[in-house]
C-alpha cells in the first residue's frame, strides 16, 4: 500500500487508499467516512496560503493590541492552553507582558472557575479594560460568564472546542456541578444563551473552532445556536483520537487565530455546519 504526503498547513502520511488527490494536495475528498479526511471548503488553505500567512506574522503586528486572556478547561492541565499561548508568541499574536493563562484545575463550580480568572485579571491590571479572550473547551462558557455576569469587556472571544451547546461527556459522567452545568439545556448553558445577543449587539465578537471526532464535546455542539462553527479533519490520524485537546496543535487552526487578533485578513470563514461529532 503506498503512502502519499499531504500538507494543507498540518501535513502527515497517509496511505494512497485514504487520499483521493484532486488538484494541489491538501486537498482530500469530502466524505464522511471514518479514517478519511473530510474536507471544509470554507477553509482548506493550500501549502503556499499557509507559507505566505507565515510570513506575515513572522513581521511585527501593528494596530490596536489589547490583553489576550487565556482561558483552559474543564479540571484541564495547563498544557492546551500554555501550547496555545507559545504558538501565539511565536505567531507575534500576543506579548508576554500583554496575555495571561489562566487555569482552575480544581474547580468543581464555573463560577469558582470565573471567579479566579476575573482575579488573575485584576491582577495584571486589566479590570476595565477592553480584553480579547482565547479559551480552549469550557474556558468558552466561562469566558462567557465573565461577559454576562461580571462585566467584563471582552471585545473579541475565541473559542476552541466549546461546549456551548453542551458536552457529549457531560451527559455520560458528571461528577460536580461544572460538569452538570456542561450538560446540554442546563440552566447555565440557557441563560448564557440568553445573555449573548446582548453582547453581539454590542459590537462583541464570537468566533469558535472546532475539529472533527470530538467524542468529548461533539464537532456539532460547539458554536451557540444559530451559529456555525469554523471546524476542520485533523491531517494527522493518530491526533484525531484526542481531537477536543489535540485542537491546540492544528496549525491551521493556529494561524488564522493569531491572523484574527492581530487584525489581519483570515484564511477561514463560517460556512457549513461540521458534517459529524
Amino acid at each position: 500500500m503506498g503512502l502519499e504526503w499531504c500538507d494543507g498547513g498540518g501535513g502527515g502520511w497517509y496511505t494512497a487508499s485514504w487520499v483521493r488527490r484532486r488538484g494541489e494536495c491538501g486537498r482530500e475528498v469530502n466524505v464522511c467516512r471514518e479514517g478519511h479526511l473530510i474536507e471544509n471548503p470554507s477553509f482548506h488553505p493550500s501549502a503556499e496560503a499557509m507559507r505566505k500567512a507565515r510570513a506575515l506574522l513572522a513581521e511585527p503586528a501593528v494596530g490596536v493590541r489589547r490583553p489576550v486572556v487565556m482561558l483552559s478547561g474543564y479540571h484541564s492541565p495547563e498544557f492546551p492552553v500554555a501550547m496555545m499561548h507559545r504558538r501565539l508568541l511565536k505567531y507575534g499574536a500576543v506579548t508576554g507582558d500583554q496575555s495571561v493563562v489562566v487555569t482552575y484545575r480544581s474547580a468543581g463550580m464555573m463560577e469558582e472557575a470565573a471567579v479566579k480568572a476575573k482575579a488573575e485579571i485584576a491582577a495584571k491590571g486589566w479590570e476595565g479594560r477592553e480584553v480579547d479572550i482565547v479559551a480552549h473547551s469550557m474556558g468558552g462558557l466561562i469566558a462567557r460568564m465573565l461577559i454576562a455576569d461580571h462585566g467584563l469587556a471582552v471585545r473579541r472571544l475565541y473559542t476552541l472546542s466549546t461546549p456551548h451547546r453542551g458536552a457529549l461527556m457531560a451527559e455520560r459522567t458528571a461528577p460536580d456541578e461544572a460538569g452538570r452545568d456542561l450538560i446540554a439545556g442546563s440552566a447555565r448553558i440557557l441563560g448564557l444563551d440568553a445573555a449573548l445577543p446582548k453582547y453581539l449587539a454590542g459590537g462583541g465578537e464570537l468566533v469558535c473552532y472546532v475539529t472533527l471526532r470530538d467524542w468529548m464535546v461533539g464537532a456539532r455542539r460547539c458554536a451557540p445556536p444559530g451559529m456555525t462553527p469554523i471546524w476542520l479533519d485533523m491531517q494527522r490520524w493518530y491526533l484525531r483520537w484526542l481531537s477536543h485537546f489535540n485542537v491546540v496543535r492544528d496549525d491551521r487552526i493556529m494561524v488564522d487565530l493569531a491572523l484574527r487578533l492581530r487584525g489581519e485578513v483570515p484564511l477561514s470563514r463560517v460556512g457549513e455546519p461540521p458534517p459529524r461529532d
